[in-house]
């Protein structure tokens, strides 16, 4: 099971590079799961909802809502995972290209928080999408697959870096210099009409299309077991789709469960969670104000006796840089999932913090399955730190805690994790999913 589990874990990061291919895939992977759409329109469902009944929701695209009917009322609480599909990358700006001193490139923007450094000298992709005047949507995707040109971001050869070896790692490549370098100026009848001829003849598109398509690059190589033991498996975007996947994974395969099960996949995490599909919006609530109306409850009610795992990858700890951790408190490769009390960065900044009695009904739900979990946090006091989606759940009335898979490398174009680790992640959402123990209660004091 395990092996099959990691092949196609790889093939699901393979094909969904980007938020919205993430989307559409997983929603394939509903509906032939049993899911039905949820579109919100009344007349269209029944006014009660029979428990094994299998409801998805799209988020505009970049986002969704699944949910399996418990047989236990709302009232008395639900379970949620929540977990992000996004990933930093770099975005093509609206008009992005230019010719400089006889060569072709794109311009970027890059998006969430990256080593900028890390981005030149690989092969990269495009993945776009673009919207017509009649709104038809069609996707375009360069670079990945055999025989197509990637694209890529040229650095100082090492022979002439002295000043540059100089310079702080920030300052080394600025932002204005991640440009895709794309062709040679004049390599096609003059100017940079070999790069132009080459997108309208193999693609239909012109720049025109650009300023208001989404194209974003993105690594162009694929997921692969790494490591001499085949202990790891090495590939983009693993922050924070490995705990997307497990979690969909999860609830797919969990049958009918004593409370509702909801899982949600949100955008823009990485810079904020601040947009119609990030999971400030109210969107992700329709579904299950719907479902809770139709039981005769309130959502804040539903709410209060909700139980979230706000499921986002952590640090693992690396022994190259030790500086960085607290070893004692940081999570390990290959030794399971990991449970976080507490995110945030200096004085716990961004915060959100989980109760004791939540992280203690947690472990013993791991324990009594006998899944692998260890603890963890963002790295030492006052080296850096970060946040999830945690504290917009919280924001909700929810009962949270922070759940994840440690990586190597996070936000580089490649991410290690270690699969020992995104087994016992699926495992521990299962055993959440399939807990019936009752909810705690969120008048008790503590």
């Amino acid at each position: 099971m395990t092996g099959k589990y990691f092949e196609e874990y790889k093939r699901f990061l393979d094909k969904g590079k980007t938020e919205t291919e993430t989307v559409r895939m997983v929603w394939e992977m509903a509906l032939s799961q049993g899911f039905r759409p949820f579109s919100g329109e009344r007349e269209e469902y029944p006014v009660s909802y029979q428990p094994g009944e299998r409801l998805i929701q799209n988020i505009r695209g970049k986002g969704l809502v699944l949910a399996v009917i418990g047989n236990r009322p709302l009232k008395e609480g639900c379970k949620m995972i929540a977990a992000h599909v996004d990933s930093p990358r770099l975005d093509l700006k609206p008009e992005p290209l230019h010719e400089k001193e006889g060569l072709v490139y794109l311009k970027t923007h890059y998006y969430g928080g990256i080593k900028k450094y890390q981005w030149t000298c690989i092969p990269m992709a495009l993945h776009g999408r673009l919207t017509d005047r009649n709104g038809q949507t069609r996707t375009v995707v360069i670079g990945e697959n055999q025989g197509e040109p990637v694209l890529g971001i040229s650095d100082l050869l090492y022979h002439l870096s002295g000043n540059q070896m100089e310079q702080r790692a920030e300052e080394a490549v600025p932002g204005e210099k991640l440009q895709l370098l794309s062709g040679i100026w004049g390599s096609e009848g003059t100017g940079d009409a070999g790069v132009r001829t080459y997108l309208k003849e193999q693609f239909d598109l012109d720049m025109e299309d650009l300023k208001t398509a989404e194209f974003e690059a993105v690594p162009a190589w694929k997921a692969s077991d790494f490591g001499l033991d085949r202990s790891m498996i090495s590939a983009y975007g693993q922050d924070d789709r490995v705990c997307a996947y497990g979690a969909v994974r999860a609830l797919f395969d969990n049958g009918i469960p004593e409370f509702t099960s909801v899982v949600l996949l949100s955008d823009q995490e990485e810079v904020g969670s601040e947009s119609s599909a990030g999971l400030r919006s109210r969107a992700f609530l329709e579904l299950l104000s719907h479902v809770a109306e139709s039981q005769n409850t309130s959502l804040y009610r539903v709410m209060a006796k909700a139980e979230c795992l706000s499921a986002d990858v952590v640090c693992g700890h690396d022994p190259m840089y030790p500086e960085a951790t607290d070893f004692q408190n940081t999570a390990k490769m290959g030794k399971g999932m990991v449970m976080v009390r507490y995110t945030g960065r200096g004085g716990k900044k961004g915060n959100h913090s989980a109760s004791a009695a939540f992280m203690g009904k947690i472990s013993g739900i791991l324990e009594e399955n006998q899944i692998l979990w260890q603890c963890g946090e963002m790295g030492a006091v006052d080296a850096g730190g970060g946040t999830t989606v945690a504290k917009c759940l919280a924001e909700w009335g929810a009962e949270v805690l922070d759940v994840g898979v440690p990586l190597l490398s996070m936000h580089s174009p490649m991410e290690l994790s270690a699969k020992a680790d995104i087994w016992n992640f699926y495992l521990g959402m299962k055993a959440f999913l399939k807990d019936s123990k009752p909810h705690l209660c969120e008048n008790v004091l503590y």
